[in-house]
């Protein structure tokens, strides 16, 4: 089946507008490497905490981000509340947002963790991986949808 993504931003040359979210300079690094592998255009702004994003959301107001991804650790942001925050916000409310979350130790927690990320209004989840290989595969993945699948609000 071919899917016809000729209305995409990817596909009009536009760049995707992202704001990566995360404490960890190597994380937020191993996201641009993997969008960049993915060959689309993107403009990555980064925040290293929630001063940071704030920051950012302010300076892109107008403009606006067509996806956040973001790590629930985030030092300030709140995890769960923070994410309630962005989708209360005009500016972001329809903003798809990634949210990244550390492999939880049991698996009932991290089900819970997933529900959780979801019912606050995030519209992805993805989990860190401690092997580079597997979350950076899961990073182009997650590019790849969000360039080239999806049709992004703006």
């Amino acid at each position: 089946m071919k899917i016809d993504v000729s209305d995409t931003l990817a596909a009009a040359g536009e760049a995707i507008r992202i704001i990566v979210a995360d404490e960890q300079a190597t994380d937020r690094a191993l996201v641009q490497q993997a969008l960049r592998r993915v060959g689309f255009a993107y403009e990555i702004r980064e925040a290293c905490d929630a001063a940071d994003l704030d920051r950012l959301l302010a300076e892109v107001d107008g403009h606006g981000a067509h996806l956040i991804m973001t790590c629930l650790d985030l030092p300030g942001f709140g995890g769960l509340e923070g994410i309630r925050r962005l989708k209360q916000d005009p500016r972001t409310r329809l903003t798809p947002l990634i949210a990244f979350f550390t492999p939880a130790a049991r698996v009932v927690q991290q089900k819970k963790l997933v529900r959780d990320v979801y019912e606050a209004g995030a519209n992805s989840a993805i989990e860190k991986s401690d092997s580079i290989e597997v979350y950076a595969a899961r990073l182009q993945e997650a590019g790849l949808y969000w360039g080239r699948t999806v049709r992004l609000p703006v």
